[in-house]
């Protein structure tokens, strides 16, 4: 399923969250960083191919154009968002990290309780089409006669 690494990639986010609020040590904090880069590793390929699956035929540029859209203006919220916690709690670092655990628990719960994966039939039906596709371009560029 492309769920599994999805969620996966989110608990191992979430699961770093502690060590950047609570690390004593830089080295704690880069281990935190290196495990937040390799969960978005793990789910970033997946995210991807489930969101081909899910969207409608012909569509899947303007998802993903989408899907980066709202991840760049989410990233640009949550860089707001800890300016502003760190300007109403004297620059507490801690508390905007804690702050941090909320879009990482939304990123698990999402994909558990609202996204269905689509049915065999319908990844069945796309992967016709696509060799169909497939054909028409070689028959167009002359690999088959």
């Amino acid at each position: 399923t492309r769920l599994a690494p999805i969620i996966l990639g989110g608990v191992l986010q979430l699961f770093g969250k502690p060590f950047t609020i609570l690390g004593p040590s830089v080295v704690m904090m880069a281990g935190a960083r290196l495990l937040d880069r390799f969960a978005k590793g793990v789910r970033a390929a997946p995210t991807d191919a489930l969101l081909a699956d899910l969207s409608p035929t012909g569509q899947q540029g303007s998802v993903y154009g989408l899907y980066h859209a709202a991840s760049t203006l989410g990233s640009m919220t949550g860089g707001v968002v800890a300016m502003a916690v760190m300007h109403f709690t004297g620059n507490n670092y801690q508390a905007v990290f804690t702050a941090s655990v909320v879009p990482a628990v939304l990123a698990v719960a999402v994909p558990i309780f609202l996204v269905k994966e689509p049915t065999s039939e319908k990844l069945h039906s796309r992967l016709l089409l696509i060799k169909t596709q497939v054909t028409e371009i070689d028959i167009l560029v002359g690999r088959i006669e």
